[in-house]
């Protein structure tokens, strides 16, 4: 495997990322309300850390996350606690925009800062900086398409094509999506098609909560990215 910019047991947001379209945690832009300001709060445990399709953590995490969403805008708040070193090792601030370009077309811009513990430099809080957008065609299967640029640790670009459906089952909504990522020197030296993933969830309200049991089964596509079959399960609520 070639050199990666940042070590595997530090850690940067998977699950928020890589999920948050299954279980609901990403952009509050999705939903209008007749309130101007929504709340969402929600905690996650999962089995491991993946980012890009890299590992971050040895072994599970509990990430906490906050959304406020004010009109077409949204800022998030999250962070996340390793339970192999027994500490919050990471706090980040995004933020984003969202505008329908049509009736079925929709965008959005955002940036972020993250700051995590980097072991690479005697574990001390590094601040790296990026800027992102997507676009997604609102049918049946919902094709998207995200690209993010990290301008500091990350210092490199990245590219996912996506397909998601929800499907109402009785009370429940099963939810799948299908993803590949072209990764062009993103948190790694190297350009290729980097992974394939399919991510399967179950978002179950239980009173004013939902509870959300996920499964994420990725293929690496080249030598720096693995196979994995991890999963988890996040609590959430809206206000």
């Amino acid at each position: 495997m070639r050199a990666r910019k940042r070590s595997p047991s530090s850690s940067r947001l998977f699950f928020v990322a890589a999920v948050g379209l299954l279980v609901g945690t990403g952009p509050l832009w999705a939903q209008e309300d007749a309130n101007p300001v929504t709340i969402s709060a929600d905690v996650l445990y999962g089995t491991r850390y993946l980012f890009a399709g890299i590992p971050f953590s040895g072994g599970g995490v509990f990430q906490p996350h906050v959304a406020v969403g004010a009109s077409s805008f949204t800022f998030n708040f999250f962070s996340n606690y390793d339970l192999d070193t027994d500490e919050f090792n990471e706090f980040d601030i995004y933020a984003d925009y969202f505008a329908m370009l049509s009736d079925i077309v929709g965008g959005y811009v955002g940036a972020a800062l993250y700051n995590f513990k980097h072991v690479e430099q005697a574990g001390e809080f590094t601040l790296t900086p990026e800027i992102y957008a997507g676009l997604s065609i609102f049918t049946t299967l919902t094709p998207s398409i995200y690209v993010a640029h990290d301008f500091n640790v990350g210092d490199g670009t990245h590219v996912y094509l996506s397909l998601t459906h929800g499907v109402p089952v009785g009370s429940v909504t099963v939810s799948g999506t299908g993803r590949i990522e072209y990764n062009a020197d993103y948190w790694r030296d190297g350009s290729s098609f980097g992974f394939a993933d399919f991510n399967v969830s179950v978002d179950v309200p239980v009173g004013s909560f939902t509870v959300a049991p996920f499964m994420v089964f990725q293929a690496g596509l080249d030598d720096d990215f693995d196979d994995f079959v991890e999963g988890g399960v996040r609590l959430r609520a809206d206000f």
